[in-house]
């Protein structure tokens, strides 16, 4: 995995829907620099921090849950902040991840936090049916302490995906249950929850890239 470096493509928008990937010139089109991703994305939704407040913010990401989105397509949301410049103007700049953990009332430990890359992406996949399922993918500089802080978040983690997607995972979680290894191609997952229902899965594709969603499925297509 790498970060994509931005490029200036012809998209086209809809109503409440996000920038779409369109090769076709119409006078509605836009011509956007697609924001950089740790994965290729099809869609993005920008949102910018300073507009609204966070509880605000944490809601238009959960809204995207609802969001049809082609099966097999990925919505990335580009979350930015306004920063001032040497030249003292000002211009919008991705949020970190340490600086978007520190917002949200759950938090990952420290020790995750000490190993987190700047670069993160939270975004939805297209699946069948209509669904739509979200995930965060994080980068770190330090596997065995990316790892120990994964662990280490295991108790709070399904709050955390809670609280920013608008899920209900934490709910359907039965009292004293935790986290159990499950083998996927070429990786071992770690999940929570019900076989055949809600859940939250992990795993570390590489020694610097975790991504973390809610089914198996979802972890395979991002991955692949």
């Amino acid at each position: 995995y790498r970060l994509l470096a931005p490029k200036l493509l012809l998209l086209t928008q809809s109503a409440n829907k996000p920038l779409v990937l369109d090769s076709t010139s119409t006078k509605n089109n836009l011509f956007v620099t697609i924001s950089p991703s740790l994965i290729p994305a099809t869609s993005e939704k920008h949102i910018s921090i300073d507009e609204k407040s966070f509880q605000d913010t944490l809601a238009s990401i959960a809204k995207e849950r609802t969001v049809s989105l082609t099966q097999g397509s990925i919505e990335n949301i580009y979350l930015t902040e306004n920063i001032t410049t040497e030249t003292g103007s000002l211009t919008a700049s991705a949020v970190s991840a340490n600086k978007f953990f520190s917002l949200i009332t759950t938090t990952a430990p420290d020790i995750l936090m000490r190993s987190l890359e700047d670069q993160f992406m939270v975004g939805f996949l297209g699946e069948a049916n209509n669904t739509v399922t979200p995930f965060i993918i994080l980068k770190i500089s330090s596997y065995d302490t990316g790892i120990a802080g994964m662990l280490a978040w295991e108790d709070t983690l399904p709050d955390f995906f809670d609280i920013l997607f608008g899920t209900k995972i934490n709910a359907t979680i039965i009292n004293n249950s935790s986290f159990h290894n499950t083998l996927t191609p070429g990786s071992t997952t770690r999940f929570i929850g019900e076989t055949d229902g809600l859940k939250i899965v992990y795993t570390f594709v590489n020694s610097s890239i975790i991504i973390i969603t809610t089914s198996e499925n979802a972890l395979e297509k991002i991955t692949s």
